[in-house]
């Protein structure tokens, strides 16, 4: 685990590892984004988002809205990082479209080809299939499912 993680990690005991990482994947990837888009983006308490900016603030830019960015040093320092995005960095809750979803997978296989994917969706495998045959997915699971089933789907990527 990289050093500046673990400095982070220090001051934010309450965060994962892999929420830090999230936080800092997107702040890496995003040229800027509201205070209110990173909670709801992330559902973490907006106290804890504040402590954790508080605790990077050095590597953030000095922005006169309610924007959040990386200053230079900040993104050299997140540039030597190889920060893995949480599961809620990958999946914004934006209303996209079935092509805008199939899209995204390709992507996030794209840039990351081990990641193993599980498309949960109200559409059954087949339905999905029939808008892109080589949807990357891994597995799929049908909305509503029991809490049996859907160990049984994430027991069988793991």
């Amino acid at each position: 685990m990289n050093n500046f993680i673990k400095q982070i990690k220090l001051h934010n005991p309450e965060l994962s590892i892999a929420e830090i990482e999230g936080i800092l994947f997107i702040l890496k990837n995003s040229e800027d984004i509201k205070n209110n888009d990173l909670i709801s983006l992330t559902r973490l308490p907006k106290e804890t988002l504040r402590l954790f900016k508080k605790s990077i603030s050095e590597f953030l830019a000095k922005n006169k809205d309610d924007s959040i960015s990386l200053n230079d040093e900040g993104l050299k320092v997140l540039s030597e990082c190889d920060l893995k995005p949480h599961t809620w960095s990958l999946s914004e809750e934006l209303n996209f479209s079935d092509q805008d979803y199939i899209n995204k997978i390709r992507e996030i296989k794209n840039k990351y080809p081990g990641a193993k994917i599980i498309v949960i969706s109200a559409l059954n495998e087949n339905t999905i299939k029939m808008n892109d045959e080589n949807i990357s997915a891994d597995l799929f699971i049908t909305k509503p499912f029991t809490k049996e089933e859907l160990l049984s789907v994430v027991n069988k990527i793991v």
